[in-house]
């Protein structure tokens, strides 16, 4: 599952940032080295909302640096929409 998600991730920055997917580094800082503006940012995150049909949370996003950042925020988000199902 963690690899799926971070293909899904790979693939959707790849898209949005209009460069191919298998030169994307998850560990890099995508401000600095793709020169992603917060729009483009906001972009990603709400697509992969709608994608997996959860909900990120809005305080979190100016901490993400890199795509392995969001992969994180995804899974917690995940995790959290599971316990709530679960109750």
């Amino acid at each position: 599952m963690s690899q799926d998600l971070e293909l899904l991730i790979r693939s959707l920055f790849a898209r949005i940032q209009k460069v191919p997917a298998e030169t994307v580094d998850m560990n890099a800082d995508i401000f600095q080295v793709y020169g992603v503006d917060s729009l483009r940012a906001v972009k990603l995150l709400s697509t992969l909302e709608v994608e997996l049909e959860i909900e990120l949370p809005s305080e979190q996003a100016g901490n993400l640096r890199s795509l392995n950042d969001v992969l994180r925020c995804v899974q917690s988000a995940q995790a959290e929409e599971a316990r709530r199902a679960a109750s």
